[in-house]
């Protein structure tokens, strides 16, 4: 009764609080930017924000205004590309000193609240407060008094509290990912081969897309609040977290390396930082600060990525670079802990049994082995990104030596496993004629370079060569393509149409149904460079179709994302459901051979029979008919 009682009171608890949560109304920005070629109004800082319940707007303001005289603004609220709210201000209404008139000076506005009319606050729809990753923009025109004609313009990105960037999401996604990876691998130890290869096939599918995610958020294109937030989600999937710890070691190395630390965060709270790109964007350099910018930076890409997670431009390698390693050091770890925990946890459980379950990977060497190479191989989409980047960024001296030497230690160590898997094939085809008898039924090889084709067709395995290609030159494109936006978009789109016509016409994946999804995975990846190809503004649309694409790369991408954590999450449940393998069924790897293969074997045998059975019938008549002739010249 006790447990009960806290139990609701706790949930009462945050109903309650949840109130108050729900009941924060507010709309923010943090950026102000020109919308026109002249230089009238230059921003330090500017902060704003609008609270409905008390109908007050702060604002915070440092800067240079090179105008002077009387003026209105015309204010135009558009969410979405859609302009909902039209209003001229006279600033003289307002307890603003240097804006009546307004005067040519450095001017600095710490703190000042204006009481809007209950006319303006009824004019924003209630769904503005609540609606996540609000894509709203506030552009003011300001209008001479004396000439009628427009001075400057400007506009400020809003946004409120709602947003679809959850640090749970991350977690969640993050937990269910390593469950399906540790499942697939004790669950191949015991000898489920069948239902292993299915789950780290939806493993590796749901990891692959969520990293494909978040490398659209690693572009230079101009995404509204939504998508970065979404992409901003996905980021661990590419080994980038903030932790105070990190920072601290990563700022110290690159000193210490000769590096000159980015200042950015740290003057996050005295410039004025956009992360929308516009057309006049700058891209923040090596170790470039606000100041060396004029306190206005823009920002795009890796270092827009960066500073969202809350780390340095110039931290942002070697938090990947640290991280990567503690997750490999974890899956060693636990494989070590698995090689010597599960043999005495089943001898426990199991008996007599378990010494048997064991015994398809018994050579723990080989198995080690490829748990390197599993490692290597679902890190590479970040070590190709980031490590290419580190060599234009030029962090530190060490730092670059870092980025080559990981990104060449991987590719040889998937290189090798490639050319050892085709040489595998090729030497073993013409003692078996199925490719399906020489890679999947070979135990040693499965265990050592599995990961690389053990989720293909037994005809198919080669097409992990393009997947690697594909990752690789997809890597490089976000790295080097950093400057140029459109380009970068162009090259993703080629690379992401050949990808899925390839896998549409192969159809490489064991079955059907993992065919369906790895196609439909590809599509949904093409229909996303499509979407940052209109980003790129290239087709001069206007806002409202740029809000309305935006929607859609959302909605998307979401509910697929859904889709594979569901279709894994049915793996695992049908996994838990698994009686003891059979004493044949790590040997019986169906679904990895091709029918075509398995026909081609029996039709040889067949043949081999059909061949020896009249020899023999001939031998035996011709002896019985010397029996039956003693006589005959040849006795």
């Amino acid at each position: 009764m006790p447990v009960r009682r806290r139990l609701s009171r706790g949930i009462l608890g945050v109903l309650y609080a949840a109130q108050f949560i729900q009941a924060l109304q507010i709309l923010e920005s943090t950026a102000l930017v020109p919308c026109s070629d002249d230089s009238v109004i230059n921003t330090n800082l500017f902060k704003m924000a609008l609270t409905p319940g008390n109908n007050s707007v702060m604002i915070e303001f440092d800067g240079e205004i090179t105008f002077s005289g009387m003026v209105m603004l015309d204010v135009d609220v558009l969410a979405y590309g859609y302009s909902f709210l039209t209003m001229r201000i006279d600033l003289c209404d307002y307890d603003l000193s240097g804006f009546c008139p307004m005067i040519s000076q450095n001017l600095t506005v710490p703190s000042a609240v204006l009481t809007l009319s209950d006319d303006i606050i009824s004019g924003i729809p209630g769904i503005a407060y609540t609606f996540p990753d609000l894509d709203a923009v506030v552009r003011v025109n300001m209008i001479s008094n004396s000439t009628n004609t427009s001075v400057t313009c400007v506009e400020a990105s809003v946004v409120n509290s709602s947003t679809v960037y959850q640090a749970a999401v991350g977690w969640t996604l993050a937990v269910i990912t390593g469950l399906g990876l540790f499942a697939s691998i004790i669950l191949s130890v015991l000898g489920y081969l069948s239902i292993s290869t299915q789950i780290s096939f939806r493993t590796a599918l749901l990891l692959s897309f969520m990293q494909s995610q978040a490398m659209v958020g690693l572009t230079a294109m101009e995404f509204k609040p939504m998508i970065q937030n979404w992409t901003q989600d996905f980021q661990w999937t590419m080994s980038i977290v903030h932790t105070d710890f990190l920072d601290t070691i990563t700022t110290w190395f690159q000193r210490s390396t000769g590096g000159t630390p980015s200042t950015l965060r740290s003057e996050a709270g005295t410039i004025s930082i956009g992360l929308l790109k516009r057309s006049d964007e700058v891209l923040v350099g090596r170790s470039m600060s606000a100041s060396a910018s004029g306190a206005e930076v823009l920002l795009r890409g890796i270092i827009r990525m960066g500073y969202r997670a809350g780390l340095e431009s110039t931290n942002i390698f070697m938090t990947g670079h640290l991280v990567f390693h503690f997750i490999a050091i974890v899956m060693l770890l636990a494989l070590i802990a698995l090689k010597f925990g599960l043999s005495a946890f089943l001898k426990k459980t199991q008996g007599k049994r378990s010494g048997y379950s064991l015994a398809p990977l018994a050579d723990w060497q080989q198995f080690m082995r490829g748990g390197l190479g599993r490692i290597a191989y679902l890190g590479y989409p970040q070590i190709c990104v980031f490590g290419m980047w580190e060599i234009y960024q030029q962090d530190s001296a060490a730092e670059i030596l870092l980025a080559i030497t990981l990104w060449l230690a991987t590719t040889v160590i998937l290189g090798h496993a490639t050319f050892r898997v085709l040489q595998h094939a090729r030497a073993t085809k013409g003692l078996n004629e199925t490719l399906a008898c020489s890679l999947h039924f070979d135990s040693r090889c499965m265990a050592q370079w599995g990961y690389l084709y053990a989720h293909y067709r037994a005809h198919a395995f080669y097409f992990i060569i393009p997947l690697l290609l594909y990752t690789f030159l997809k890597g490089i494109t976000i790295a080097f393509a950093q400057q140029n936006p459109l380009a970068q978009a162009i090259v993703l789109l080629i690379l992401e149409a050949g990808f899925l016509i390839g896998t549409a016409i192969v159809r490489p994946y064991v079955d059907k149904k993992a065919n369906a999804f790895a196609i439909a995975a590809a599509a949904i990846n093409l229909a996303n460079a499509i979407f940052c190809l209109i980003f790129t503004n290239i087709f001069d649309q206007p806002d409202l179709m740029t809000g309305i694409v935006a929607l859609l790369f959302f909605f998307l991408n979401a509910i697929f994302t859904l889709v594979l954590v569901i279709f894994l999450l049915i793996g695992l449940f049908y996994a838990c459901r698994l009686k003891d393998p059979t004493a044949d069924s790590w040997r019986s790897y169906h679904n990895r051979i091709s029918l075509q293969s398995m026909r081609r074997l029996l039709r040889r045998e067949s043949r081999q029979t059909l061949e020896l059975v009249p020899l023999t019938e001939g031998t035996t008549s011709t002896k019985s008919h010397r029996q039956q002739r003693p006589n005959s010249p040849s006795s």
